[in-house]
């Protein structure tokens, strides 16, 4: 997923980020993980784990690189990743709609676990970058 901030000499700074918010989902599609847009409810079976990402944030697609390079390699048949982007969230309190009661948001990544339609868990930041981590055995 890093490979969205590929450097182009003929793109500004933002004109890059621009460029990754909009291939996120595409790029999303070609792993073992699955975008879900904000109108959506996960499905109430299994463990479903959202995660959602800042599209321009080098540290959260090296995250979604080990989590994908750890699924290419040894798949979860019982667990579906879900993923969003939060650059496309107009207002904080967006996040909301996809964790309810997340709180205030200051720093990316932010998670959830469902475990058969029932929001088990949530973070943010560096408490969500240790729960990725250990969930996935993650070494980044």
């Amino acid at each position: 997923m890093l490979k969205l901030l590929e450097a182009n000499a003929n793109l500004t700074p933002a004109q890059q980020q621009q460029r990754a918010a909009e291939q996120f989902s595409a790029v999303v599609a070609k792993s073992h993980m699955e975008m879900l847009p904000p109108e959506e409810v996960l499905p109430a079976q299994g463990a479903k784990i959202l995660i959602g990402v800042a599209s321009y944030s080098i540290p959260d697609l090296e995250m979604l690189d080990a989590i994908e390079a750890r699924l290419s390699r040894e798949p979860i048949d019982d667990e579906t990743i879900h993923l969003f982007d939060v650059s496309a969230l107009p207002d904080s309190r967006d996040f909301e709609k996809y964790l309810p009661g997340i709180g205030r948001v200051y720093q990316t990544p932010v998670i959830g676990l469902w475990q058969n339609g029932v929001l088990q868990d949530k973070a943010s930041g560096t408490l969500a970058r240790h729960w990725l981590t250990q969930r996935y055995g993650l070494l980044i």
